[in-house]
């Protein structure tokens, strides 16, 4: 009995000591269960598990055989695929019956690769490699076979997009990774990068082919959650004037004060009263070519670079008329001897009340005697010097929104911010609505119509159509109940989406005294609108000029007021409405002659009237 269990001891102990050995870690003595990979460097995945199962399930092992070396087989690197590594030469001499799926067809045979999910890690080679690839905008239509048609995009003018707001938390390269993945499913990339700022958050440029596709996306992932944060798409250089307007409204200030020096202080005072906009202390000390700002006992000064003195000014034209002043050279009243022309303040433009007849024809001979261009700001010198009179009254229409309705004349904006008036060009009189629509990308087309109308109804409960620029968001709010978010529309400032709809809305002013009114075409159609409610409410489809306002309260509701349309009088909008809608003629009974407003009754040809009476016949006798 001893002997037997001696013998079932000796074999125990063997059985544990073959178990505990078919989990001891090597190196060299590794059963491998099929012929390694060629993405593994040093040694199989199935090796790998394991040997971590080994450690998991065994942690008596680990201690045992702490002192057996081990080395964790590490995955360095992907073999490279032979498409990549070959010639364009190589590849052409292979016996394929088609084009691989891997090779594109375009773009000098680059590799396109699909991006991997959002979440899981990536190479950096196949990043840097994926930022070339094309991938086209997503059209709002389908193909034949319902699946979505990708229609050709001019690449000519990238735009380039910077995203801000980025979760800190995720790797950059992950980041940079997501934001190619998430940009490709609604419009093309051309580039993709992720830089650090001075502050140390992470910021993404994201270039697009043209303006539409960049609208659409900033329409489609502004304010997308990404991690724990929603982005921030914009613009990259649109936070401010580009530095060459800057440089040119600071030379043309400093040109004309004395000595060509400021206080600093005082420099940014007169540059924001001029403008009406600011610039930053760390802006003018980049532009070490055009001004030195030096500290001095008084204080920090502003100096124009002597070696910028003698340049040509970037504020002139090519043809060498000066573009940039913000006041009239003939009719503007002389500074006095220790000021300069920077140091004149720029009044607002008055309201006024004047007949469209004749203050079009001041205006043209005005255009005229200033070599066909008029700066803005002085043109109520320019007509007071010119016709002694200015009809100012407060409750007029602004001097602006009449020009406007000046025909044959336009605002035009200068390099520097400064607006002039000049002569409207025929050719693009036609195609101005045109040029507005190419600003925007089709699928927003409808959005923009819809916002359109949505202007309208707030412009028109306004006093004289009229609301400031800084209370239109929370007037937005206020009547229709919800945000007006910008980004919806495709555009990250509320100007640059009013200024694209030019048939609508006119933003007059500057800075801080803009104020956002309805267009006069806009207004045409609306009083056009208001007309024909009135005449159809009357049982004669018509109504005499001096009973006008009498019925218009009764009609609409409320007194009736010309310059709530833009004009002054109310001869001046009729004037304005097509010939098919409305008929004005005089009352030959009455004296004097009064204007009779009434529908248009189209008279009948002779071939009309024969068909009726015939009409008329079969009915009585059928």
């Amino acid at each position: 009995m001893m002997a037997d269990s001696a013998l079932l001891s000796e074999i125990s102990d063997i059985e544990n000591r073959n178990r505990l050995a078919t989990h001891v870690p090597s190196t060299c003595n590794v059963k491998r269960s099929r012929t390694p990979s060629p993405l593994t460097a040093n040694g199989s995945i199935d090796t790998q598990m394991q040997q971590r199962q080994s450690f998991q399930y065994f942690p008596s092992t680990r201690s045992v055989f702490k002192n057996i070396p081990y080395e964790m087989p590490v995955r360095k690197c992907q073999t490279p695929s032979p498409l990549m590594v070959a010639s364009s030469a190589d590849r052409n001499n292979w016996p394929l019956k088609q084009v691989s799926p891997w090779i594109s067809s375009t773009n000098n045979q680059k590799i396109e690769r699909r991006s991997c999910s959002p979440v899981s890690s990536f190479k950096s080679t196949d990043m840097d490699m994926s930022e070339h690839y094309f991938h086209p905008i997503q059209s709002v239509g389908s193909g034949s076979n319902g699946n979505p048609t990708f229609p050709t995009v001019n690449a000519s003018n990238p735009v380039e997009l910077q995203v801000t707001n980025l979760d800190q938390d995720i790797d950059a390269k992950d980041m940079k990774r997501i934001l190619l993945s998430l940009f490709r499913e609604h419009v093309m990339v051309l580039h993709v990068s992720v830089f650090i700022q001075s502050d140390g958050n992470f910021v993404a440029s994201v270039i697009v082919p043209s303006l539409q596709d960049a609208q659409y996306a900033i329409s489609q992932l502004h304010c997308r959650r990404i991690g724990f944060k929603r982005i921030c798409i914009s613009y990259a250089h649109s936070g401010g004037p580009n530095p060459q307007l800057i440089r040119s409204q600071i030379v043309s200030l400093l040109l004309e004060v004395p000595g060509h020096r400021l206080p600093l202080f005082k420099f940014r005072e007169l540059f924001e009263s001029r403008y009406l906009t600011s610039v930053s202390v760390s802006d003018l000390h980049r532009m070490k070519d055009v001004i030195i700002v030096t500290e001095e006992s008084t204080g920090r000064m502003v100096t124009l670079n002597p070696d910028h003195r003698n340049t040509p000014s970037p504020v002139s034209s090519s043809d060498g008329v000066i573009t940039d002043y913000p006041y009239c050279l003939i009719h503007s009243k002389k500074p006095k001897p220790d000021k300069g022309w920077a140091e004149q303040e720029i009044d607002a433009l008055p309201n006024l009340m004047v007949g469209m007849k004749l203050f079009g024809q001041r205006i043209h001979k005005l255009i005229q005697s200033h070599n066909g261009l008029l700066p803005l700001p002085s043109l109520p010198s320019c007509y007071h010097a010119e016709f002694k009179d200015l009809e100012v009254n407060e409750d007029g229409v602004p001097i602006e929104h009449l020009l406007t309705c000046v025909p044959g004349v336009e605002i035009h904006q200068g390099s520097g911010g400064v607006k002039f008036l000049r002569w409207k060009n025929p050719n693009t009189e036609n195609s101005q609505s045109s040029e507005s629509l190419k600003c925007v990308s089709p699928p927003l087309v409808t959005q923009l119509a819809l916002f359109s109308r949505e202007l309208v109804d707030l412009l028109k409960t306004a006093p004289h159509c009229q609301l400031p620029f800084n209370r239109f968001i929370p007037a937005y709010h206020h009547h229709f109940g919800r945000q007006c978010r910008v980004a919806d529309y495709g555009f990250t400032k509320l100007i640059d989406l009013l200024e694209a709809l030019p048939q609508v809305v006119q933003v007059m002013g500057d800075g801080s005294r803009r104020m956002v009114t309805l267009s006069h075409r806009a207004q045409i159609r609306r009083f056009t609108s208001d007309l024909l409610r009135i005449l159809k409410s009357q049982t004669n489809k018509q109504v005499t000029f001096s009973a006008f306002a009498t019925i218009y309260e009764k009609v609409i509701g409320r007194p009736f007021s010309a310059p709530d349309y833009g004009v002054c009088y109310l001869e001046d909008i009729l004037a304005e409405v097509s010939e098919n809608t409305v008929v004005v003629s005089q009352s030959p009974n009455e004296t004097p002659p009064n204007l009779i407003i009434s529908v248009p009754k189209r008279e009948q040809t002779p071939n009309e009237i024969e068909k009726t009476k015939q009409f008329a016949f079969e009915i009585n006798y059928s």
